[in-house]
């Protein structure tokens, strides 16, 4: 059962970095605009001041930047 989760969250990690390389602005031009962006981050424990609050789950947290 650890062995399938392991292979499940790693399948997770290798998909969510290939869809976040893809937001990457390659031709970035002179003027400035707004932007923003959204990521997902698939970890095995949730460490919160050296305490475990995650055990033997997966730990999922969204983010959301926006810059000028």
């Amino acid at each position: 059962m650890k062995t399938q989760t392991s292979r499940l969250l790693a399948a997770m990690v290798m998909g969510f970095s290939i869809l976040s390389f893809g937001s990457i602005n390659l031709w970035a031009e002179d003027k400035a605009k707004p932007n923003a962006s959204a990521d997902i981050g698939v970890f095995s424990q949730y460490i919160w001041r050296g305490f475990e609050l995650s055990y033997d789950s997966i730990v999922i947290q969204p983010s959301l930047t926006v810059g000028y």
